[in-house]
């Protein structure tokens, strides 16, 4: 039996969507991270006091953007290969 074009544009739709917010997560996380280690770089010649604080701020962000960027990168690649597998194997 052939699908028409309807069905394989709508199959297609939840692998587009999670490639997208694939793209949109790393990029975002690189941004983060990006910005986070210029301003780094800015603060280094000026010698900083040593705080109380576990973590600052900064460490903070650019945890942050790294997470964003591995997230977008396994949402764009392990998603789609998801869908492909749970086709072959529902075949």
């Amino acid at each position: 039996m052939m699908k028409n074009e309807g069905t394989k544009i709508r199959e297609k739709r939840p692998i587009l969507a999670m490639v997208c917010i694939g793209i949109f997560l790393f990029v975002a996380g690189f941004i983060i991270t990006i910005s986070c280690l210029e301003g780094s770089d800015r603060n280094s010649d000026v010698e900083l006091v040593a705080s109380n604080e576990s973590t600052s701020s900064p460490d903070a962000f650019l945890l942050a953007g790294l997470s964003l960027s591995l997230a977008g990168v396994v949402s764009a690649t392990a998603g789609p290969a998801a869908f492909f597998i749970h086709r072959k194997r529902s075949a």
